[in-house]
Order: structure tokens, then C-alpha cells, then sequence
């Protein structure tokens, strides 16, 4: 495990899986520095506030395709699983920070469609 360079949440990613960690290290910082303001909902904005202090996030070279991230209820120790393989949507949206919110917003109770300021919320399915 790795902790970002504040020491708050721990990741299982590395700088020769994500050639751009740091970056997302800091974009992951300022959205969580963000939430009280973003997330509309106090005990949401709560529980992801406590993610970004002490949440985890794991990378996982294989998801199905197309998929950003996502966050499995049967192994909740997991947290935040986001997909690193190459050609991968997460490296390609403008913030991939966003993602590990969303999926942290996850594991806090929240589903799509519940709006409350989740980023990506693609609506209910």
C-alpha cells in the first residue's frame, strides 16, 4: 500500500501502473478539499470527507470495457477500485479524480441518480 503524499487515503496504485499518480494524487486533494461544497447533501459530503481522510483506493488492471471505476459491495475493503489498464476511460476524462468520488460516494449509501453533487452521476438505471 501507498499513502498519498499527506498520508490520508491508501492505494494499492504505483507510479509504474499509473504513470500519472502525483497528478491524480493532487486533483484527488483539491476535489476533497472541495466537498463540503460540491456534495449537497451534509451526511454524504460526511462520509466522503472521511474517504478522503482514510478511504482506499485499488487499481485494477482489468474491468469491463469501458468502465471508469466502480465499487463492489462484497469486498467493500476495497473502496474506490478504479481501471488503469490502457485504453482505459479513466485516463481519458478530464479529471479522473471525479471517479474516485463517485466510487467512494459509493460506498457512502449513494446510488445514480441520487444527484446531491456526485460527479458523474449518470442518472438512475
Amino acid at each position: 500500500m501507498h499513502f498519498d503524499s499527506k498520508g490520508l487515503y491508501d492505494t494499492s496504485c504505483n507510479s509504474d501502473d499509473c504513470p500519472d499518480l502525483d497528478q491524480l494524487h493532487r486533483q484527488i486533494q483539491a476535489r476533497c478539499s472541495n466537498v463540503a461544497n460540491t456534495i449537497q447533501d451534509a451526511s454524504l459530503a460526511s462520509c466522503i470527507k472521511k474517504k478522503c481522510e482514510s478511504g482506499k483506493i485499488t487499481c485494477q488492471k482489468t474491468c469491463p470495457p469501458g468502465w471508469r471505476g466502480y465499487y463492489d459491495p462484497s469486498n467493500s475493503g476495497n473502496g474506490a477500485n478504479i481501471c488503469i489498464a490502457s485504453g482505459s476511460q479513466f485516463w481519458s476524462q478530464p479529471d479522473p479524480s471525479a471517479t474516485v468520488i463517485h466510487e467512494w460516494a459509493h460506498q457512502c449509501g449513494w446510488e445514480h441518480g441520487m444527484g446531491m453533487g456526485v460527479p458523474n452521476d449518470p442518472g438512475a438505471r
